[in-house]
């Protein structure tokens, strides 16, 4: 060998080495695994991805045993057409994976995948996924309650829109407001009152749909309260015993009770001032007239609507700046704020 370095060359050499070695054996490849069509059907979403993207023949049957009837191409062709529609992608996503991964194929086969069963779960695994702004939503195993969402959902992110919806609905820690809206029969009635009443919707804690569903189950509907107080923005935030006495005492032109006008912020994050029953209370006092302009964005705004107001009120009315104001003035104690030291004026 020595001699042969010398002579031919370290690289020569190295060369003779290599072609004298046996050349490493590839492992072989694992058997095709075959599964019957009931096997398939039993399969989650997700599963059957994975099965299918790793053996991608799986149509072909690979290893089918004899006595196992070959599975018929109708239902091979559906199977195809749910793989290719679970593979979308959405901003770098797949929200049908996403949502339906934990659906058995079977369930979703069943659905008939038509159209109009495609863009139901394809706004209900946008939700889950989080690909577009919209109520976030967990995924669920069941079949039919996405479909319901999805309806939801598509309404929703038309009014009050995406940005609106993913806020006020709160879908954690056990809570399924969308399902209870969607339940209770107004999921109609809550899109047709955003519409047409614009009410603020900002609290993060699910306030507002508690607030709306409260007033519902007290046989209020909002919408109809919308000609009777105009000076009432949030509607959906009273109770409805407070929003009949502010009705009736709207109508009550006799100058023989002091009157004490609430002006009422639009405002409320966490909807601390919501339902408030020291509020309701005012307003039922019959030894007084409360009235109140809620909604407004400005002092300026509230101004114009004083004048009117002015022409039922007795010497004796006040202007109170807020609820907290106003509960403490007739001896309620309030709960739901900071207390505020602006002191009530004569009109």
């Amino acid at each position: 060998m020595l001699s042969l370095q010398q002579g031919a060359g370290n690289a020569a050499v190295s060369r003779m080495v290599l072609a004298r070695q046996v050349p490493p054996v590839a492992p072989p490849a694992p058997a095709a695994v075959h599964h019957t069509k009931a096997e398939l059907d039993a399969m989650t979403l997700t599963d059957f991805d994975a099965y299918a993207t790793d053996q991608a023949d799986w149509a072909t049957e690979p290893n089918r045993p004899a006595a196992t009837p070959a599975m018929p191409e109708d239902h091979k062709r559906k199977l195809r057409r749910l793989l290719e529609y679970a593979r979308e992608d959405d901003g770098g996503r797949q929200p049908i994976l996403a949502g339906c991964g934990g659906m058995t194929v079977q369930d979703l086969v069943a659905t008939g995948l038509d159209g109009a069963v495609r863009n139901e779960l394809r706004h209900y695994g946008r939700a889950v996924a989080q690909s577009t702004v919209t109520v976030q939503l967990g995924s669920t195993t069941d079949v039919a309650r996405p479909r319901q969402y999805g309806r939801a959902l598509e309404k929703l992110e038309r009014t009050p829109g995406p940005g609106v919806s993913h806020t006020i609905f709160k879908q954690t820690e056990g809570a399924d407001q969308l399902g209870e809206l969607i339940d209770s029969g107004h999921l109609d009635d809550f899109i047709t009152y955003c519409r047409r009443c614009h009410p603020l919707l900002e609290a993060d804690n699910g306030r507002e749909i508690i607030s709306y569903l409260a007033l519902r189950t007290e046989g209020a509907d909002p919408v109809s309260y919308r000609a009777k107080l105009p000076d009432v923005r949030n509607i959906h935030r009273f109770q409805k015993a407070l929003l009949d006495a502010a009705v009736l005492n709207l109508k009550h032109t006799r100058k023989d009770k002091p009157l004490y006008l609430i002006l009422h912020s639009a405002f409320d994050h966490n909807g601390a001032f919501h339902r408030d029953e020291n509020l309701t209370a005012v307003f039922t006092d019959s030894t007084h007239l409360a009235l109140m302009i809620e909604g407004k964005e400005s002092l300026a705004e509230m101004s114009s609507e004083l004048g009117p107001l002015a022409r039922i009120a007795s010497p004796r009315s006040s202007v109170l700046p807020c609820s907290v104001s106003i509960a403490r003035r007739c001896g309620a104690s309030s709960t739901t704020g900071a207390a505020t030291s602006l002191r009530p004026r004569s009109l």
